[in-house]
């Protein structure tokens, strides 16, 4: 919903679109939306410390939103068009936008035809839209999807490592975003006998992984970003809490607050988005490709990571499960900006 007084500056009339037009192109999710909530984060990145801040809020990109899914009153279309679907979608964006660069987000993903990592024809249809047969290249970032039975979080991280990112995630060429969490701090007292389901800076209660595909399919993740926490009670159940979330654009935004909690790796995407908004604001030049290797090269696992996974020095396997639930880990904005300056970098764009 673009009449947000935060996304009115980013995302006009003109650029909120639909795949099929009688489907509206109003946000509409239960509660406080999705698409909206994904505009904040990709426009704005960190809500937190932007309100925590006096400082001057420099605007680098805009944003254009095309809705792929129909009203609840309308059955969703079968997985095998769904590659269809993206692609018009992705069309769409570009005839509105002409000569602009266009990064892609796309924070929706099934359950259906999951395989250990195989490709689908969703998967597919990604793989091509990226590469687009050689010529002027895509860069799509994508979910990888999130444990969704709320009984199963109890088995953390478990769970987790069981359960397959999901489709169209098994794509080669789109950048996966998976979910770790550095929110463990909840300021309720009511609260204090409640314990974090993740310590700092582990895998995110919320992200699937990639640890159940067959060998030759490739390691998913490609990176994670912030996608928040729960609480385990006294009980031995789960449950959340608004400081372990993210906080971005509500599309009630006139009805009550505007402003409200997001997570998991929905989340975790529209935050992946940003960033990669930033790369392409400071090098306008920039292919997809060299944007996707500017976000990956300046990941890095943090020592948390190492420990969850029980990584060892020299084991191949143990790396090997490290980047099929971390990806290559947290990138760095200021390694992703300026590396070409501050360190031995060389990059190469030929055709």
């Amino acid at each position: 919903n673009n009449g947000h007084q935060l996304l009115k500056p980013i995302l006009s009339n003109e650029d909120t679109l639909s795949v099929n037009p009688t489907w509206g192109t109003n946000d509409h999710a239960n509660n406080n939306g999705h698409g909206t909530m994904m505009a904040g984060l990709v426009g704005y990145g960190d809500f937190e410390n932007i309100l925590s801040s006096r400082g001057t809020v420099l605007i680098t990109h805009q944003l254009c939103s095309v809705k792929i899914l129909p009203p609840p009153n309308q059955e969703p279309n079968p997985i095998e068009l769904w590659g269809d679907i993206t692609s018009q979608a992705i069309s769409n964006a570009e005839i509105q936008n002409t000569n602009k660069v266009l990064l892609f987000c796309m924070a929706i993903a099934s359950q259906e035809d999951v395989d250990k990592g195989r490709p689908s024809s969703w998967s597919g249809a990604i793989d091509n839209l990226t590469y687009n047969e050689g010529n002027n290249q895509r860069l799509i970032i994508i979910c990888a999807g999130n444990v969704e039975d709320v009984d199963t979080y109890i088995n953390y991280p478990d769970i987790n490592y069981t359960t397959s990112i999901l489709n169209p995630s098994q794509s080669w060429n789109a950048l996966i975003i998976g979910a770790y969490t550095t929110k463990v701090i909840v300021n309720d007292t009511r609260f204090n006998t409640h314990v974090p389901v993740a310590n700092r800076n582990e895998l995110s209660p919320y992200s699937t992984t990639s640890l159940t595909w067959e060998k030759k399919w490739p390691l998913k993740p490609d990176v994670v970003f912030e996608g928040g926490n729960l609480l385990r009670t006294p009980a031995n159940t789960i449950t959340g809490h608004n400081d372990l979330d993210l906080l971005s654009t509500s599309k009630n935004f006139n009805i009550s607050k505007p402003l409200d909690t997001f997570w998991a790796t929905s989340a975790a995407t529209a935050k992946a988005s940003w960033f990669a908004g930033k790369v392409a604001n400071e090098y306008p030049e920039a292919w997809a490709e060299t944007i996707r290797g500017l976000i990956v090269h300046s990941a890095s696992w943090t020592v948390e990571m190492l420990q969850q996974m029980e990584v060892t020095n020299g084991n191949r396997n143990s790396f090997k499960n490290l980047m099929r639930v971390f990806g290559y880990g947290i990138p760095n904005l200021e390694r992703a900006l300026y590396s070409s300056e501050s360190a031995l970098t060389y990059i190469s764009q030929e055709i």
